[in-house]
């Protein structure tokens, strides 16, 4: 029924008001900033949060996980698309990448201490030196 947009660059939020507009979506809320901001009011919670592609260029990944899990209500569901452990060190200054990649055992270890747990996993295979795994985890309780 509703989708909330979230990112931390302006640029990113104006494509995405475009593509939207473009596809006539009108249940898109877009907000600048960061989950950490979204917690503090309450006014949030979801049922689903998706990243894609965005772990390795945060500093604390862990934080982040940690935010989705308080704002995931019960039964809730985290999906994250990242890229696996790489050794490809020229994306950190072409791409702004801070981490080459994540074994899946990283992010199993962050989301369970985050207090998720894990769901099914898929390990996409290996194209110019990237493998992409598709993760989610699963806030305990019922919805």
């Amino acid at each position: 029924d509703r989708v909330i947009a979230v990112d931390n660059s302006p640029a990113m939020l104006k494509r995405a008001r475009q593509t939207a507009h473009e596809e006539a979506l009108q249940q898109i809320e877009f907000i600048e900033g960061s989950t950490e901001q979204l917690i503090p009011n309450q006014k949030y919670s979801f049922d689903a949060i998706v990243m894609n592609m965005v772990l390795h260029h945060v500093p604390s990944p862990d934080l982040l996980i940690r935010d989705c899990e308080q704002l995931l209500r019960p039964g809730g569901m985290l999906f994250i698309s990242e890229l696996n452990e790489h050794q490809q060190s020229w994306a950190r200054e072409s791409c702004g990448d801070v981490w080459l990649g994540f074994k899946g055992e990283q992010l199993s270890q962050w989301a369970n201490k985050a207090g998720l747990r894990n769901g099914e996993n898929i390990f996409i295979g290996v194209r110019n030196g990237f493998q992409v795994q598709l993760r989610q985890f699963i806030k305990p309780g019922q919805q």
